[in-house]
């Protein structure tokens, strides 16, 4: 920056080492403090300002950058694969939502695993990559990350040192509370810097902030959960990776249903309808850049493209085996479950009508 050297050693004297001490300083206090006229204080700011402020970047620099970096982390899921450009978007959140039971915590084990498979031409320092998993709900399992490894990619672990290696690096926390996932969320920065971390998974976002926050505190949780989410996704694009979040289901009363998992039920003396649905609420929905449904109808379970900002929007069956997830090649999805997804509107835990619009 081109500064007045004498105005330098007053920053210097004063401690104001980073353009953040300087910008959050009011204008009089830099006036009196650095002993300068308002002029010379607003010309500071402005050098200032304009040396910190990001650059804007041509569509042509992005489009260069996306070609000699990993911009998809594949589910190993084909079909899936295919209608997310690639696998699960790195520099974004990508939600897992469904009912217990229906594989959303197999596909954070498969996912974990596809991250550290070896390296890639794109990915150079893949072989020292590190996968952070936390686990709140205490579902993770250690036998069945090998199971997987060993069953769906055969070919790289031949051996217990292949297995040793990779288990080496699936880092795991176990947050008993809200502060204290909020703690590690605030810890990742250094814990991806020095772990070379290339996937976060939580598993899940839903369970603390649900089990600790009561219907009276709706608005404590949402803040929180929107400290969280902002978290979460300025480390997913600073770092270039993807973050994963598992949430739950919850009912809604009057809503419509969008998903054949949302079954009705009657409350209270009188049939009111009532629907399972994403948890968390507006401010959460929002945060999420991709979400992933995950149901089971007539027992054939379902995960479907629920939002995405470069996907259409699709369904595909899928069976659970001892490799994880595979999907049924030749199976049709039923029209209940395609129609699902076409007339979808994002889901949250207030009574929500459609409105009709003219046109």
């Amino acid at each position: 920056m081109n500064l007045d050297p004498s105005i330098l050693r007053k920053l210097v004297n004063r401690r104001l080492f980073t353009a953040k001490d300087l910008l959050l300083a009011t204008h009089l206090e830099l006036a009196e403090g650095l002993d300068i006229s308002s002029e010379a204080v607003s010309s500071l700011i402005l050098i200032v300002s304009h040396a910190a402020a990001p650059r804007a970047s041509t569509v042509l620099d992005l489009y260069g950058r996306a070609q000699h970096h990993t911009t998809h982390l594949p589910t190993h899921l084909s079909a899936l694969d295919a209608v997310l450009r690639g696998g699960v978007p790195v520099g974004a959140i990508t939600e897992l939502v469904g009912p217990a039971g229906v594989g959303k915590s197999q596909l954070c084990h498969m996912l974990a695993v596809s991250t550290l498979l070896p390296i890639t031409r794109h990915q150079p320092d893949k072989q020292t990559a590190s996968v952070m998993y936390i686990d709140t709900e205490k579902k993770f399992s250690s036998r069945r990350v090998v199971e997987i490894a060993k069953a769906r990619w055969p070919q790289y672990f031949t051996s217990q040192e292949t297995i040793r290696d990779i288990t080496e690096r699936i880092l795991v926390v176990n947050p008993g509370s809200s502060e204290a996932l909020i703690s590690h969320i605030k810890a990742l920065e250094g814990s991806i810097i020095d772990h070379n971390i290339k996937l976060v998974l939580v598993d899940s976002i839903a369970a603390l902030a649900r089990s600790e926050f009561s219907r009276d505190k709706v608005v404590d949780r949402q803040q929180m959960l929107g400290q969280q989410a902002a978290i979460l996704k300025s480390l997913a694009e600073t770092f270039r990776i993807p973050v994963v979040v598992v949430n739950q289901v919850t009912a809604q009363v009057h809503a419509p249903a969008n998903h054949p998992f949302q079954g009705s039920a009657s409350t209270g003396n009188r049939q009111q309808e009532s629907h399972l649905t994403a948890a968390l609420g507006t401010v959460w929905a929002h945060a999420v850049n991709t979400r992933l449904v995950l149901e089971s109808v007539a027992d054939v379970r379902y995960i479907k493209v629920a939002k995405s900002p470069a996907a259409p929007l699709a369904a595909f069956a899928y069976r659970i085996t001892e490799a994880g997830l595979n999907l049924l090649d030749g199976h049709r999805v039923p029209d209940q479950v395609q129609s699902s997804i076409i007339n979808m509107h994002v889901a949250h835990e207030i009574s929500y009508e459609p409105q009709p619009m003219g046109i």
